[in-house]
């Protein structure tokens, strides 16, 4: 699996990191377990398509000691689909993003 993983979080970090996820993601029903939500606009053509396999998401888990996003796009809705797969560029460059503001946002230095 393709991650990006930021390791090292002290306690106040990964509070702060926490109540991020908490505002901007969509709780995955498990404990430290989130998604975040892909927009449309940057959803492959296949993603697009797909209309029953929305909304398109990649998870993300926050454990003790560090925080992992997925670089996998994967349907709410199905288990396995054509349309799930590793993020392309534009998906890559909103994930990084989305990692680099809460970074910011947050005062962690990672």
């Amino acid at each position: 699996m393709k991650q990006y993983v930021i390791d090292q979080l002290n306690p106040e970090e990964q509070k702060r990191i926490k109540e991020h996820l908490d505002k901007y993601c969509e709780p995955a029903g498990l404990d430290g377990m989130y998604w975040l939500h892909i927009p449309e606009e940057i959803c492959s053509e296949l993603q697009q398509k797909h209309k029953e396999c929305k909304p398109h998401c990649i998870g993300i888990e926050l454990r003790r000691r560090d925080v992992r996003f997925e670089f996998l796009v994967r349907s709410r809705n199905k288990i396995r689909c054509k349309c799930i797969s590793y993020a392309n560029k534009k998906q890559t460059d909103f994930i990084i993003e989305f990692i680099e503001n809460m970074l910011k946002e947050n005062n962690i230095k990672a």
